[in-house]
């Protein structure tokens, strides 16, 4: 059972498990010792039945005492189920109940054995004291009825036998089971005391395990987190030598033209000056486009909003139309499931997220027209899969991580700036999600995005692959 996060019921509930396998442990090690005892007892008993009466006499024959016989057979067969119970059954409430009876049955049979002498009855008071290593009270109830009822029984009809006497009154069986009513009381108050120090031994040791859960759980997070600041501060350090050298190619390309117009000028040739300020232009423009990127993705730290359903099908179809002005003049079509199903995130980022996957879809995956993009979702075990397909190139699997990676273009002479995929892996891990490609040269890309699934997903097919383009490459 986890200690981690344990409330006052949970303690409970552990420190009464806690007291259970102690209880079952004591009570299993008091029946090996009765079952030794027990031997013992048979083994003096027919020793005490060898001493004390071993032989009869009728005239001049002799023949082994009844008592010898008594205390063999007897003694076997009243062993037989205590030991049977112990070797098969150790612990259980009907192996120390039978245990008892047998017990004083033993007591029963050595006072007869010795001819009722007093000193064997504290057999009787011994044994109850043993008994008494159950700690349960109820154990002494049953021995003490046996000793009543035996004491009853043959005070009345055989008194020589248990008393030493040859009659006896009928009620002097009271007395003795009062003496031993009266240990009972004594020896009920230690086993219910013993139980309160075992509950509250077992209390003391379950809190101490909540305790030991939450270190362990403590230093866990410690090392986790660590972890996390370790890998963070290798991320930082890349980051920092990827926008560098980012950043500084196109400053080199502003001031490389920029020092050529100046030379242009100064010489009077102004006939160039209209494509270096393009090229200024675009050097510029593509600068700013990877501070924003990078301004966007410094914003993806923890969930800003409260998540909350969204209609992934209707912000899919809202991002479509966005983006149609770089659809149609690209001849390119975009084929959408008949249903998207609904998730649990925030909505702006998911629409970020969506809105990376087409663009990116349509500007390196669609190179000609008449191609297609697919947009759909499967559901597989406990996840929802939205998928993005196109019908481009293609991907080698050695480069399906690197394409996640800050500022990484598989061509240098693409436009962007390549951090668009790093947005929405980030947004989607942020989501308790993952991100993955599956693509092969030659046979176009597909991006997957993968959910926790939740009951707003009824919608989605369950599939683990979408279906064929109807032309794919």
């Amino acid at each position: 059972m986890s200690m981690l996060g344990m409330t006052d019921a949970a303690v409970a509930s552990r420190t009464r498990e806690i007291w259970r396998e102690r209880m079952d442990d004591l009570c299993r090690y008091t029946d090996r010792m009765f079952a030794v005892l027990m031997l013992l007892q048979w083994a003096g008993a027919i020793i005490l039945a060898l001493v004390v009466s071993p032989r009869t006499w009728i005239g001049t024959t002799s023949t082994v005492h009844l008592h010898v016989w008594a205390a063999i057979l007897l003694g076997a067969a009243l062993n037989t189920l205590p030991l049977y119970l112990v070797l098969r059954h150790p612990g259980r409430p009907i192996t120390r109940h039978v245990i008892a009876v047998a017990q004083m049955i033993w007591s029963a049979i050595l006072i007869h054995l010795t001819g009722g002498r007093i000193e064997t009855h504290f057999h009787v008071f011994g044994s109850l004291a043993f008994l008494a290593f159950y700690r349960d009270w109820r154990v002494l109830v049953t021995a003490s009825t046996v000793v009543a009822l035996d004491h009853w029984a043959r005070g009345v009809w055989w008194p020589q036998s248990v008393f030493g006497v040859l009659a006896s009154s009928p009620y002097r069986w009271v007395e003795h089971a009062a003496w031993v009513g009266f240990g009972d009381v004594f020896l009920t108050l230690s086993c219910l005391r013993g139980q309160r120090e075992m509950e509250q031994a077992s209390q003391r040791q379950a809190e101490l395990e909540r305790e030991n859960g939450q270190r362990q759980e403590a230093e866990r997070q410690i090392e986790k987190f660590n972890i996390e600041l370790q890998q963070r501060n290798d991320e930082m350090q890349q980051f920092i030598y990827t926008v560098s050298h980012d950043l500084k190619s196109p400053i080199v390309t502003c001031t490389g033209f920029l020092g050529m117009m100046r030379e242009e000028i100064a010489a009077g040739h102004f006939d160039g000056l209209e494509d270096s300020i393009r090229r200024v232009e675009r050097a510029a423009q593509r600068m700013y486009q990877s501070i924003e990127d990078l301004l966007e993705l410094s914003r993806l730290g923890r969930m800003p909003n409260e998540p909350r359903p969204v209609d992934t099908d209707a912000v899919v179809r809202e991002l479509i139309e966005e983006l149609a002005p770089r659809i149609r003049p690209r001849g390119l079509t975009v084929r959408v499931q008949s249903t998207l199903p609904s998730i649990v995130a925030d909505p702006a980022r998911l629409t970020v997220a969506f809105e990376n996957l087409l663009t990116n879809a349509i500007k390196y995956g669609c190179p000609r027209a008449g191609m297609a993009v697919q947009v759909g979702a499967v559901k597989v075990d406990a996840e929802v899969r939205f998928y993005v397909r196109d019908e481009g190139p293609g991907i080698a699997p050695a480069y399906h991580r690197k394409v996640f990676g800050l500022f990484q273009r598989l061509d240098a002479r693409q436009e962007g700036t390549g951090v668009g995929l790093t947005i929405v892996q980030r947004i989607v891990e942020i989501h308790g999600g993952r991100v993955w490609i599956d693509s092969q040269p030659g046979q176009g890309a597909c991006f997957w995005i993968a959910f926790p699934a939740t009951p707003l997903a009824k919608s989605c097919p369950d599939a683990p692959h979408p279906p064929p383009l109807a032309n794919a490459a």
